[in-house]
């Protein structure tokens, strides 16, 4: 074991000055939604996050769309909760929409598309054309909702 001076070192983003933690750290204490963009080489990853009273995130949504998605759209309604949910666009002009007052429960999935194009004779097979989702609808831990589903309200 290693003996001497012990010290802790700031985190890089804070020792090369490009984020201020003490701003962060009020960002999070408002209670209010928030929105992370992250852009990485084939994704780009929105989350909203909500902040719970015990510091813990009590509400968060993750979408995903490629580079290979223009025109995929999502559309939700007013109160409607997620908890650790998690929303996919991969295909052009693919959709999601959400009526009011839906409920997600942890590791809720929605497919707008299956994420690869399947052909035959060169013609596109698997052609997403969206999912719809109605009023009031509940889903339960570890859903999955796949592409093309439409569910009507009070499920």
């Amino acid at each position: 074991m290693a003996r001497g001076a012990t010290y802790k070192v700031q985190f890089k983003r804070r020792r090369e000055g490009k984020t201020n933690y003490n701003k962060r750290y009020k960002l999070v204490d408002l209670d209010k939604t928030r929105m992370v963009v992250r852009i990485t080489s084939n994704h780009t990853i929105t989350q909203l996050v909500k902040i719970g009273e015990n510091g813990f995130v009590a509400e968060s949504l993750e979408i995903y769309n490629t580079q290979n998605c223009q025109n995929g759209s999502i559309q939700i309604a007013k109160d409607v909760a997620f908890a650790k949910s998690t929303i996919c666009l991969y295909d052009n002009n693919s959709f999601i929409k959400i009526g009011e007052d839906c409920i997600f429960a942890i590791n809720t999935t929605i497919h707008a598309a299956d994420g690869h194009a399947v052909y035959e004779e060169e013609k596109l097979c698997n052609k997403a054309i969206g999912t719809e989702i109605g009023n009031h609808c509940w889903f339960g831990f570890n859903s999955s909702i796949l592409k093309n589903s439409s569910m009507m309200g009070f499920a």
